[in-house]
């Protein structure tokens, strides 16, 4: 992305590198607990927001690369996924976005 100025605004969407899953859990657990924060009791709120270990994103991004991360200045703020339809009645080669988060403070 470009100012109007002509200048870089530092934004750029790259595919996600098995370096970025500390990043991409951080920002999936921060996105969540401020999406849903008064619609959830805050017991469930901090149960359902632990996060995954870096190993098993890594694992994801090795088995199904299909991952997006934008990037301010060189730090991850936001990532989407996505693949197959999960819907079993979905046609062949139909898919989805499977999730979407950006840092709240983004």
């Amino acid at each position: 992305m470009h100012k109007s100025d002509g200048g870089s605004t530092g934004v750029h969407i790259r595919g996600a590198v098995l370096a970025d899953p500390p990043a991409i859990g951080a920002i999936s657990v921060a996105a969540w607990r401020a999406a849903y924060a008064g619609l959830m009791t805050a017991d469930y709120l901090e149960s359902r927001c632990e996060d995954r270990p870096a190993e098993s994103r890594r694992a994801d991004f090795e088995r199904d690369p299909r991952v997006l991360v934008v990037e301010l200045d060189g730090a991850v703020l936001g990532f989407a996924c996505w693949g197959g339809s999960l819907d079993r009645d979905a046609a062949p080669g139909v898919g989805e976005l499977i999730e979407l988060d950006v840092h709240p403070r983004a």
